[in-house]
């Protein structure tokens, strides 16, 4: 409520420096517009994108959890299958755009380990970087690491890197290396992914302080 009270005043104020300046209608009601945007979603963008309190994040996402994209979010990272099953069909009935519902439901197949429709679904993801990423993965599901690592080496995320290198190495049974590219993952990744990170690791590496 306080950024809303604050982005409004400063609109009252704007509004009549410019009023006095004589600046038209359309262009005071313009800028009165951005201000009020600005204020409302730039605690969404940085949270979502750049947080790296994890604590902050999961407060966001339960705070959100009415808006069914952060209730699939906040379900998948927590293992909650009867919220994402209900989460994620509001989501897709509200996403109309495939490239869009691709990666929710790649996300969604990974969880299920369903390889076979993850593949489908990644076919659509326009995101070259999201991808990538998840083709990557599939390839180290299937143990295909020389397939794998060239096309990780490719990605411009370090985040990205390591945690499919750390993948890697625990399917390979060697959890040292597991863990040093998962803690390296985590203190690169931020907003969202970050905590997916936390929540996963969490249980992947109880040994793992975070």
């Amino acid at each position: 409520m306080i950024r809303y009270a604050i982005s409004l005043g400063l609109v009252f104020i704007i509004s009549l420096i410019m009023s006095y300046l004589e600046y038209g209608l359309t262009l005071t009601l313009l800028v009165s517009f951005l201000i009020i945007s600005f204020g409302i979603f730039l605690p969404y963008y940085h949270t979502i994108f750049q947080q790296k309190n994890v604590t902050k994040i999961e407060k966001f996402l339960i705070r959100n959890k009415k808006q069914p994209i952060y209730q699939f979010y906040y379900a998948i990272a927590n293992e909650l299958d009867d919220e994402i099953e209900a989460s994620l069909e509001k989501v897709l009935k509200k996403q109309k755009l495939a490239p869009k519902r691709a990666i929710i439901e790649v996300i969604y197949h990974l969880y299920k380990k369903d390889r076979r429709s993850a593949k489908e679904k990644i076919e659509l993801i326009e995101n070259p970087l999201l991808k990538k990423y998840y083709e990557a993965s599939i390839q180290i599901d299937e143990r295909r690491y020389r397939v794998a690592e060239p096309m990780i080496n490719e990605l411009t995320q370090d985040w990205m890197k390591d945690a499919l290198y750390s993948e890697i190495a625990l399917k390979k049974q060697n959890r040292k290396q597991a863990i040093k590219h998962a803690k390296a993952a985590y203190e690169n990744a931020k907003g969202l992914q970050k905590y997916m990170l936390y929540k996963s690791y969490t249980r992947d590496f109880p040994e793992l302080t975070l």
